[in-house]
């Protein structure tokens, strides 16, 4: 009954959703800071799909003792009650559009309960009694009945939300769209710097620029928004003049900037991954603004998520010429996982400050605490100066020179140089820089080195920043402002 109600409510409507799922989803938009900040430190990518796991296995065990305890009471018939109580559980975090949709699922799943129930006692109702029953024969549970149950359950249910996932990507998918998206024509980007073959020939080295297909995902929601861009309208209100109501063509009419950018991850561990480099797509948000006419005494601008993710930024920045709405990645629509159909894209703040599957749009006059300031965590969240050691991994070595090559990232203030220490910080060299995309993205850089000794060798790198400060060497964890720390490697060279 499970899988009726969410195929159902895919079908009935592109924003329906598996209700387990959208329980979770309003659990993790309440449950504590610390709790939140713990699960991510500990757990990482795990914590989202963890979190949707237990909250389903919760739902069916309820949802079980609820069938247990009608069966006692002599009314199976209750059981029907079951595929409302999963539609009910997380109907106040659901619009109108989800909730309908969830609602008849809901109800043929309550008939499709009623039906199995009738079909279990007319096939289970003895036609006559020949002896007193045992203790045993009185048991309430049938446990190879049981096991067949919960085995046919999961399966159903994984393939439900296979089934699911495929229908809502077919009904609203971006990829159906893609034609229709007009990209207004854009200035062409300055051709780049030829990359010199020192840096071509290292294998092991971050490309310039990052596949979509590879770029970092991070967020709080269990179930990307599908979003049919057909319907969706950007309101843009609060402290202004002439609130608008957008819709994407509306948004495409707008001149369009296109430029190459650094993403980066307030998790994003000293060394870490969570970092990605793309030519973005968009229109300057001030532009928008403009249109709107904002009041005096706004002081921030808030932004809200179709998932309920809601951050902000002051005017000032909201206002600058840099700051985007983006609606594309590398030439393309930005894919669901990125925010289809748009998104916020501000230069020289984590990620989280750029929220996906943007909706709406505020003027207000007194700061706004968002979904992770409310958390505990920055609410300005400045990048940080940070680098990386791409290559050489850690290990054993044998003889000959050594190239030491990673990439370094300080937002909008740029990197104006790189320094590699191989003896573990006392002394240190200049690293040679190849030309950046943008001012607003990475830097690769390399070291070109031959040890003179044997044994253990400690390599160390360290960043400057455009405005000619170092990074610090002080250790941080991610949160609650970003991680700090010079990068690290070590390994054992055999011969010289």
């Amino acid at each position: 009954m499970l899988t009726v109600v969410q195929v159902l409510a895919q079908v009935a409507t592109p924003a329906g959703t598996f209700p387990p799922l959208v329980f979770a989803q309003w659990l993790v938009h309440r449950s504590p800071g610390w709790l939140d900040t713990l699960a991510i430190e500990r757990l990482g990518y795990l914590t989202l799909p963890l979190m949707a796991t237990l909250t389903g296995a919760a739902l069916i065990a309820g949802a079980a003792g609820v069938g247990a305890l009608a069966g006692l009471w002599g009314h199976p018939r209750a059981a029907a009650a079951i595929p409302v109580m999963f539609a009910l559980v997380p109907a106040p975090s659901l619009d109108g559009s989800s909730l309908l949709g969830t609602a008849l699922g809901a109800a043929a799943g309550a008939i499709g309960a009623w039906l199995v129930v009738e079909r279990g006692e007319r096939s289970a109702a003895p036609e006559e009694v020949l002896e007193e029953p045992t203790a045993a024969s009185r048991s309430p549970v049938d446990r190879r009945a049981l096991l067949v149950a919960l085995v046919a359950g999961v399966t159903a249910m994984s393939a439900g939300m296979l089934l699911s996932g495929r229908l809502r990507l077919r009904i609203a998918g971006p990829g159906r769209v893609l034609r229709g998206l007009r990209f207004q024509a854009v200035p062409p980007v300055a051709p780049l710097s030829p990359i010199e073959d020192a840096f071509d020939r290292l294998d092991d080295l971050t490309a310039l620029v990052t596949p979509v297909g590879s770029f970092y995902v991070v967020d709080g929601a269990l179930a990307d928004p599908v979003i049919d861009p057909e319907t969706w309208r950007l309101d843009v209100g609060g402290m202004v003049a002439r609130p608008l109501r957008l819709s994407l063509e509306d948004l495409l009419a707008f001149p369009a900037v296109e430029r190459f950018q650094t993403l980066e991850c307030i998790s994003n561990s000293v060394g870490g991954d969570l970092i990605s480099t793309t030519r973005w797509t968009g229109v300057e948000l001030r532009r928008v603004l403009e249109a709107a006419g904002p009041r005096p005494g706004s002081v921030e601008i808030v932004f809200r998520s179709a998932d309920g993710y809601s951050e902000s930024l002051p005017l000032a920045a909201a206002s600058d010429p840099t700051t985007l709405i983006a609606y594309g990645m590398d030439g393309r629509a930005l894919s669901v996982e990125h925010g289809f159909p748009a998104r916020i894209l501000s230069t020289g703040t984590y990620g989280m400050k750029n929220p996906k599957w943007l909706v709406e749009i505020e003027l207000v006059t007194s700061p706004y605490d968002g979904f992770w300031e409310t958390r505990g965590w920055s609410k300005p969240a400045t990048v940080k100066t940070w680098c990386r050691i791409d290559t050489p991994p850690s290990g054993r070595r044998g003889p000959g020179p050594r190239s030491i090559a990673g990439i370094a990232f300080a937002g909008d203030r740029g990197i104006s140089r790189v320094e590699v220490s191989t003896d573990d910080g006392k002394t240190w060299t200049r690293a040679e820089l190849e030309p950046s995309l943008s001012p607003l993205s990475w830097v690769r850089w390399r070291f070109d080195w031959i040890p003179t000794r044997t044994g253990l060798h400690t390599i160390r790198a360290r960043a400057w920043d455009g405005e000619g400060t170092v990074q610090t060497s002080e250790f941080a964890p991610p949160h609650p402002d970003g991680a700090s720390g010079y990068p690290v490697i070590a390994f054992t060279v055999d011969a010289v």
